[in-house]
Order: C-alpha cells, then structure tokens, then sequence
C-alpha cells in the first residue's frame, strides 16, 4: 500500500506593522518662532526602537493658510499708457483671491491711480480681460505672470490672460534626510531638483473645483483649506533593522527645491501618518 504522508498547512500571517504620527505642530520651537516648513522633533528616547525595515507615507493632512497673493512675492502689477509712455504700479493686499476677485481689484486699483484712463473688465468667460479706454502695454511682474497678462510688446485696449494660474505652488515636497537616507532606490524628477521625499502633495482638487464669478476654476491655493490625502499604495522606503529612530528634522520644499517661505501671521500645520513594517 503506498504511504500518503499527511499534509501540514503553514500559518501564514501579513507583517507587523505600527503608526508612526507626525504633527508639525509638535515641533522644537526655537525662539517661540513656529515653523511648519522647517522644524525638528526632539525626545529624550528614541521614537521607535528598531525591529522593521520598512517606512511607507500613509496619510498626511494639510491645513493651508499661505495667502496667494503675498507682499513683495506676487502683490504688484504695472501697466504703461501707450500715449504717453507713463508706467503706474498699484499694489494688491496680501490675501486669497480668485482670478475673478484679483482682476476686480485691479480694476479698482488701476481706476485711483490717476492714469487718465477708465478701466474695466471684458469678455465673458475664457475671453475675459482687463480693459481701458485708450491702448496701453503690461510690463512683466510676477502677478502678471500668474495672470497670463504679459504682452510688453503689444498695445491695446484689451488682454485676455489664458488659463490664468494664481496657485502660490502647484506642488510641494515633505522631506526627512532622517528617514530616507538609508534608501537604495531613489527619487528622481524631471525638474531640476532632485529631493528624496517622504511624498509629493500636488496642489489639484479631487473632484472637479466651484467656478469663479468670471468662470475661472477656483484652484486649490486660491482660498485656506484643510484636506486629507491618502497614498495608497506608499512609497516605501528602506530601513535598518538594527538602527531605531531618534530626532528628526522635516522641510517642506517648494518646486524650486527651497524651503517654503512662512507667514507668521497664518498657522499652516500638517500632520502625517508613517507606517513601519517588519518586512
């Protein structure tokens, strides 16, 4: 009689894992001069003690409150009346506006200006500009820029800005050397900067934005939010074994690689959700 040896199964289990959470708001104040784009968390024991070699960006939750219009960033504009070759310069407030609500400003603040001209909005929807009663040029400023309103060469009564994008960043970086330096794969991008980054939060809406007045897109950045992103599946990033987590430092970088300039009078914060796993 041939011997069928009984069969044994194998427990099979998923990996331990455990919650690492950040909150910017936790940070080593030095000076009592918060910082949500720069910051250190300082313990006396270390954060985690080792036993895994992964670490992966689950969620982070982003509470923006940086204006999109800033002083001495963005707040200028300038145009020059063709006939007399004058430049005026008027100055935005700092705050949040919609394409709507920035070019009524201008509207406004161009009107008290003393230019001789009448200014005024034209156009219905993608068409819409800003007009005058008599040709003039706009000189590029970094509000104009954003506007899609440079046209130094050109007179005329009327620019049309196309797709106009006052978005203070289209995305930003959440970097921690602490915890991604013993990565072997890296990070790469097509930008000239090159971070390694715990993630990337792309400043775009998941559902389809509310329209302004003039029927601009109402783009993440143009007003204070609070929202969620959850990465699935995350990045997953290499970790020694041995080695326990202690102080770190994070940075949050915009798309020029520098760290994010902080309006004190704002309380931007994040907080972040690292998971580790043992295998």
């Amino acid at each position: 009689m041939e011997f069928i040896p009984a069969e044994k199964g194998q427990p099979i289990r998923q990996p331990s894992t455990a919650n690492l959470m950040i909150d910017s708001t936790d940070q080593q104040i030095i000076g009592a001069n918060f910082n949500p784009w720069n910051f250190q968390i300082r313990k006396d024991a270390a954060l985690l003690n080792g036993f895994f070699t992964r670490i992966a960006t689950t969620e982070v939750v982003l509470a923006w409150e940086e204006p999109n219009i800033e002083t001495d960033v963005n707040d200028t504009f300038t145009v020059v009346v063709t006939s007399t070759t004058t430049s005026y310069t008027v100055t935005l407030a700092s705050g949040f506006y919609t394409v709507a609500q920035c070019l009524d400003a201008l509207v406004v603040a161009l009107n008290a200006a003393g230019t001789g001209l009448t200014w005024s909005i034209s156009g219905t929807g993608a068409t819409t500009g800003l007009a005058a009663t008599a040709a003039f040029t706009i000189p590029s400023t970094q509000l104009a820029v954003n506007l899609r309103l440079v046209d130094p060469t050109s007179s005329t009564k009327s620019f049309v800005g196309e797709s106009p994008d006052l978005r203070p960043y289209r995305y930003i970086d959440f970097v921690s050397a602490d915890l991604t330096y013993n990565q072997d794969v890296k990070d790469a991008a097509t930008s000239d900067t090159q971070p390694q980054v715990l993630c990337r939060w792309y400043f775009a809406w998941d559902e389809q934005p509310y329209t302004d007045d003039y029927g601009f897109p109402i783009l993440m950045g143009y007003t204070a939010f609070t929202a969620r992103r959850i990465f699935n599946p995350p990045k997953q990033i290499k970790w020694r074994p041995n080695q326990p987590i202690g102080n770190l430092a994070f940075r949050v970088l915009g798309m020029d690689g520098n760290v994010l300039g902080y309006d004190s009078t704002t309380f931007s914060n994040w907080q972040m959700t690292l998971q580790v796993s043992e295998v």
